[in-house]
């Protein structure tokens, strides 16, 4: 019952984290200039605080993150329209059904902006 808390804990930690990276990004794109909105990756790995640390495994590394995101225009009646989704990655060493498996997992947010 222990090592099933402590997985749970585990995995809505990452979770939390996720989405907060995901939010403070989406809140980032949102105030750049609607012309200069464009697809994107940070190819760095990312901490819990969103800051880029020095890890020679990309993405291969536990309580590291990566995130990208990904901006479609459309047309929205008369004015132009941008859907932001952003999403996060980490790799989870611990999940799956053998110690060590590990497992990809991912969350994503989406939003939108209007030219002004």
């Amino acid at each position: 019952l222990m090592v099933h808390s402590a997985e749970t804990n585990r995995v809505s930690n990452d979770i939390i984290v996720a989405s907060s990276l995901a939010r403070s990004k989406m809140e980032e794109l949102m105030q750049q200039d609607f012309d200069g909105l464009s697809d994107g990756i940070e190819t760095k790995n990312l901490d819990a605080y969103g800051d880029l640390v020095d890890a020679t495994e990309y993405r291969d590394k536990d309580g590291t993150y990566a995130r990208s995101w990904q901006v479609m225009e459309t047309p929205n009646g008369a004015a132009s329209f941008k859907q932001i989704t952003v999403t996060v990655e980490w790799f989870d060493r611990m999940a799956g059904s053998n110690e060590g498996q590990g497992k990809w997992r991912s969350i994503s947010i989406a939003g939108g902006v209007a030219d002004k």
